[in-house]
């Protein structure tokens, strides 16, 4: 699944189950100054030539990062960090923080992991207390 950098408020569907949504990729917010290319955090990629900058108020999150993946939450709107942590029934309302659409270009491919999936991998991943401290051991 896709988010696309010149779309505005894209409805994905409805989360089936908790967990979390990750973005990979990278999109450009604007194509006409130096290909301002980021990252879904609206951080530099190693293929951008700026510093990150703050959204402006005609940013959906203008408290956020210009380029910065946002989403849409009954009446708030948060930016992405690391993942956004999503609720069994949310709807999944995703866009670009940018107040400028038409000058955009790319998407980010979006990850969904499940929450009882992370459970179960959380569990093979035990930590040894025979061992030396801090060593993790995988059960088959």
């Amino acid at each position: 699944m896709d988010v696309y950098a010149d779309k505005d408020w894209q409805h994905l569907g409805t989360v089936k189950e908790d967990g979390a949504l990750y973005a990979e990729g990278t999109w450009c917010f604007n194509n006409n100054d130096r290909g301002r290319v980021c990252q879904a955090t609206g951080t530099n990629s190693n293929a951008g030539n700026y510093n990150p900058i703050g959204a402006d108020p005609t940013c959906p999150f203008p408290s956020g990062i210009l380029g910065q993946l946002v989403r849409q939450s009954g009446s708030t709107i948060e930016g992405y960090g690391v993942c956004f942590h999503l609720k069994a029934g949310e709807p999944l309302i995703l866009r670009i923080n940018d107040g400028d659409l038409t000058d955009n270009v790319g998407y980010l491919t979006l990850r969904f992991v499940p929450s009882s999936v992370s459970a179960a991998n959380n569990e093979r991943l035990n930590y040894d207390s025979a061992g030396a401290s801090g060593e993790y051991w995988i059960q088959g």
